[in-house]
């Protein structure tokens, strides 16, 4: 089970500012509220207007220390027609990919590969070993699944009419000289449509001209949004280029060795360990009550494996989270993996806070009762690097101060991100 938001999301991380990328001519004029009114915003009408252009193009610029990264691109919504340069989270700075769409197909341009042989997009489980063919990565179901990921945020329509069908989402008006409303998503929600929060500024006809995000593993995003001059052509890569993302990870090559034995809220506890393939690391628990696993194991081996743990330049290989029990496990087990000798904290959704020791592997193991269960991790690397993770949207100790469902911290992947970043963007 890799968490990874270093963002991770893609996605999954280190982001912090996006400034607003200006484009010509994106506003047919601005809508201030009438006196005495309240103003409204539909964004299922909003989406509406935005796909009666036929096509927009999108242009914003994004900020992650250095350097900088653009979300620039194309969207015709007769037929669905898509290419776009979209960020995508990847180690201690924003890449941009290419992200195409052609009827049925689609396909994702791997920008980067690591020495290290892995890659995340900031999508959890979504990596990639390396290879120099082929640098696209074909997604079949642009609509749904890991697709829907990518292009949602950066389709506007999409974004707007996910919110409207989930009927309880209220936009509220933030006032200015153009219409303003803004939305944050309640946490189950945000992890199901990508997003927790979001800022539309409409002009005099209601058509949104302005798009800010902030999505569940805390990527932040504002572009314009006008009517697109030229199509650009989607062209199918050749296909010695494509590879398949189903292609499956490495799995164990060896036997599983027992490298810890404990108990969890009363219930003994055995994790074992087996080297993967690639220098892979794969993990199992065994228990009675049964050990349930957030993530499905490999159908090999049935271990979760994660690729290896460096203290190096990257946040991608800095930590890896194998072991999270999810709800149905009737207490709270997370194993996480970071370089020997760094720090580990957990804090949990009462606010309470414990250091957890790391074994000279660098496994540290939290056990608990099924609640208060954990709800953030702190990672402090021998090189002074300091990452923070938390379930779904939740990347500092304000996140977990606003829980309302408890429960909710167990049922979803954990993200990770560098502690300045958090500190910036969460809350």
């Amino acid at each position: 089970m890799l968490r990874s938001t270093r963002r991770r999301t893609g996605v999954g991380g280190l982001v912090a500012v996006l400034a607003l990328g200006a484009i010509g001519a994106c506003s047919s004029g601005s809508a201030a509220p009438v006196a005495g009114s309240t103003p409204r915003f539909d964004p299922r009408a909003a989406a509406a207007k935005i796909r009666a252009l036929g096509a927009i193009s999108i242009v914003g610029r994004a900020h992650v220390a250095t350097p900088n990264a653009a979300i620039r691109g194309t969207i015709r919504y007769r037929p669905s027609r898509v290419l776009e340069q979209i960020p995508v989270n990847s180690g201690a700075y924003l890449a941009t990919v290419q992200y195409r769409r052609l009827d049925g197909a689609a396909w994702i341009r791997r920008a980067v590969v690591r020495e290290s042989g892995v890659i995340s997009f900031g999508i959890p489980l979504l990596v990639f070993r390396s290879s120099q063919q082929p640098p696209f990565v074909a997604v079949p179901k642009p609509d749904d699944g890991i697709a829907a990921r990518f292009s949602r945020p950066y389709d506007p329509a999409r974004l707007l009419d996910a919110i409207a069908a989930s009927k309880v989402v209220q936009f509220r008006a933030v006032g200015g000289t153009r219409a303003t409303f803004a939305t944050r998503l309640p946490e189950s929600l945000a992890a199901t449509i990508g997003v927790r929060s979001v800022t539309v500024s409409v002009d005099a006809h209601g058509r949104p001209v302005q798009v800010g995000f902030v999505t569940a593993s805390m990527l932040q995003g504002r572009y314009t949004v006008d009517r697109a001059r030229t199509i650009p052509p989607v062209t199918v890569p050749p296909s010695a280029q494509i590879e398949d993302a189903t292609r499956p990870l490495p799995d164990a090559i060896g036997s599983y060795v027992p490298v810890f034995r404990g108990s969890a809220a009363g219930t003994p506890v055995t994790i074992s360990r087996a080297p993967g393939a690639d220098n892979w690391t794969c993990w199992k628990v065994a228990s009675s009550p049964e050990y349930h696993s957030i993530e499905a194991p490999r159908p090999g081996s049935g271990g979760v494996c994660v690729p290896p743990v460096l203290d190096g330049s990257s946040d991608d290989e800095r930590f890896a989270i194998p072991i999270d029990a999810d709800s149905t496990t009737p207490y709270d087990l997370i194993g996480i993996v970071a370089p020997p000798r760094s720090k580990v904290t957990v804090e949990l959704v009462n606010g309470a806070t414990m250091a957890v020791p790391i074994d000279p592997s660098g496994l540290a193991v939290f056990t608990g009762a099924a609640q208060p269960a954990a709800a953030l991790i702190t990672i402090t690397t021998p090189g002074g690097t300091a990452l923070v993770c938390g379930p779904g949207p939740i990347n500092s100790a304000a996140d977990v101060a606003a829980i309302t469902n408890p429960e909710s911290v167990r049922g979803a992947p954990w993200n990770c991100l560098a502690k300045d970043a958090a500190d910036q963007v969460g809350g």
